[in-house]
């Protein structure tokens, strides 16, 4: 008589196996984008809810007593994997041990017979919470689809490189930035980045689309409202550089001067390319870009209209 080989336990054991050292090893760094985090982030639903189906399909499906059990057995292993993710230099984040309870608590919830001998809790109860935590569910996935569409599209917009006329993109920018109605006399927004009196400040466009292939030039206009000219540096960078050690001289650094009024600069993209000392930037995977002041003795503010590529050759790096 022939033994049935247990093929369901033995995969899916073997699959917890390949994911554990997930944890631990690969992922999202400090430089990824932000689908690549946020959807990394949806791993711990799923390999919790698989060592929950696991124990279930090894143990069989239990009542509150295993529910009990395996949720504080979660929640201590999840709070082990963030401090052990700590020190190896990862962020510690207490919400991925919540992800892990909804992950274990969608498999028991939904795994539980709505009937028949087997079901322990009335169906008042079983169908709302059912409904409890797919809710909660939502509040995790739902963000990540609104993230992959924000990417998508901003990967569209091109030639812009940032699009004044979105409001949430002001998000994308690190420093004190406002998104303000147009100076002077001319109708729209502007970007108002204001720098203080520290060594360095500016302001950063930290998500934008990358793939700067094909292009020719950078196009940016700036309208300063003071009397004063104020010189100003324009930085770029790709992920090599975000990932290495940050060296100055491995990243695009243009300083250019921004009379009254407005102005408008281009930048020949083959600079930006061979601007790292050792190497050519990756112009399919532009990673950031940012305008700062240094050592202003005075606050200032400038206001960014326009960002974009352009395919058009123009001399190098101009003022209008």
């Amino acid at each position: 008589m022939k033994t049935r080989f247990p093929a369901t336990p033995v995969v899916l054991g073997l699959s917890l196996c390949v994911i554990f050292p997930l944890f631990f090893v690969g992922g999202p760094d400090w430089a990824s984008g932000p689908l690549y985090r946020s959807a990394w982030n949806l791993g711990h639903l799923l390999f919790f809810g698989l060592v929950v189906f696991t124990w279930q399909v090894v143990f069989g499906i239990g009542g509150w007593r295993q529910w009990l059990l395996l949720s504080a057995a979660i929640f201590i292993v999840g709070a082990i994997v963030e401090l052990i993710q700590n020190g190896l230099g990862r962020a510690l984040d207490w919400q991925d041990v919540v992800r892990n309870m909804l992950g274990a608590w969608l498999v028991m919830a939904w795994h539980q017979p709505s009937r028949g001998a087997g079901r322990w809790l009335p169906a008042a109860v079983l169908w709302p919470l059912r409904a409890l935590v797919t809710v909660l569910l939502l509040f995790q996935v739902v963000p990540v689809i609104e993230i992959g569409f924000q990417q998508y599209r901003m990967a569209r917009q091109l030639p812009m490189v940032f699009d004044i006329g979105q409001p949430q993109a002001v998000r994308y920018w690190s420093g004190d930035v406002a998104r303000v109605p147009s100076p002077g006399e001319v109708s729209g927004q502007t970007l108002e980045i204001r720098m203080g009196t520290a060594k360095y400040s500016g302001a950063f466009l930290d998500n934008m689309p990358g793939d700067w292939q094909g292009y020719q030039q950078l196009v940016f206009e700036f309208y300063n409202p003071d009397t004063l000219p104020l010189e100003m540096t324009l930085r770029i960078n790709d992920s090599v550089h975000d990932r290495g050690d940050n060296a100055h001289n491995d990243r695009f650094n243009r300083r250019f001067v921004a009379e009254p009024g407005w102005n408008t600069y281009r930048v020949e993209l083959s600079e930006v390319e061979s601007a790292p000392a050792t190497r050519l930037m990756d112009m399919a995977d532009v990673r950031r870009l940012g305008f700062f002041a240094t050592g202003l003795t005075a606050p200032r503010s400038v206001y960014l209209s326009s960002l974009r590529l352009s395919g058009a050759g123009v001399n190098n790096a101009s003022t209008e």
